[in-house]
């Protein structure tokens, strides 16, 4: 899902930003980066759900004090929501106990006494835990297949080795979506109906071929796209070792698709989504016949 990618290509680049910040830019490089967490779509129910989880920073901070030290909670959810709470930018100047010690502690882990050097060791501490939850959950949605991924494959599809073959086709498809883009207007929208319907008869001209016809079956006359799609679809089927029910399901997208067009090229009142719809089904028409040819 490339909004995802997005989104973690960009958590990313903050986390390095405050990673290398100093004392002069690190409020600042957090304020950005705690905005953005609280604010994208895919990371605010990840950031919601951490702080729905109450951490014991009392006894933490007894530890602390007691032992000098300091340890974080075993479990990767739990110690992300404690990181949650410890980067919140309000700590920074509320003189927050909890901040305040363990700043100190990471000036005195950083060995070098100076404030540049406790800045990064306190953001490797607290921040990265966080930033590795989030980004996991990130990681396990961006493998998700959307209907939206579905259909971003299918019209991409033009630019496919698999397509080399039909270069008149892919002309039209990218003309078909072209007009749709830049159409205004009912009547323009009848020109998207006739762009699909030139992208199917381009279609039909480059797969079909006459000896594709039984003896029984009468050749397609013309611009008869639909019919020289069908027949070409089933020479190509009978040479498929495996036998399924979806042939006649294919059948009828291919009918459906060229009636669609059709209809649309002849309507006055075409609509916006209606013309959406034909580009997409003649896309998903092209794209399925050629992925049974390719085979």
């Amino acid at each position: 899902m490339r909004e995802v990618r997005q989104t973690r290509l960009k958590l990313q680049r903050l986390r390095d930003n405050l990673l290398q910040s100093d004392e002069d830019r690190c409020l600042s490089d957090l304020g950005i980066f705690w905005d953005f967490m609280h604010s994208d779509p895919f990371t605010r129910p990840v950031v919601d759900e951490l702080q729905d989880y109450a951490f014991d920073f009392s006894s933490w901070m007894e530890q602390v004090q007691s032992e000098r030290g300091y340890s974080l909670p075993p479990d990767e959810r739990h110690r992300a929501a404690m990181c949650l709470g410890m980067l919140r930018p309000t700590n920074f100047t509320e003189g927050n106990d909890i901040w305040r010690v363990s700043f100190m502690l990471c000036l005195d882990k950083s060995g070098s006494g100076k404030l540049y050097s406790a800045v990064q060791a306190f953001f490797e501490v607290f921040l990265t835990p966080l930033w590795q939850y989030i980004d996991e959950r990130l990681l396990e949605r961006e493998s998700m297949v959307t209907p939206s991924d579905i259909m971003l494959e299918v019209t991409q599809a033009v630019g496919e080795s698999r397509m080399k073959p039909f270069p008149k086709t892919v002309e039209a498809l990218q003309t078909a979506y072209r007009d749709l883009y830049s159409a205004s207007g009912k009547v323009i929208w009848r020109n998207v109906g006739n762009a699909c319907r030139a992208a199917l008869i381009a279609f039909a001209e480059e797969i079909y071929d006459p000896s594709m016809a039984p003896a029984d079956v009468p050749q397609p006359k013309g611009d008869d796209a639909k019919q020289k799609i069908v027949l070409a679809l089933k020479q190509h089927w009978l040479r498929r070792s495996k036998k399924d029910r979806s042939l006649g399901a294919l059948e009828k997208l291919i009918k459906a698709t060229w009636d669609m067009a059709q209809s649309l090229l002849h309507r006055k009142d075409a609509t916006e989504n209606e013309a959406k719809a034909c580009v997409m089904y003649t896309y998903l028409a092209v794209w399925t016949v050629t992925a049974i040819i390719s085979e």
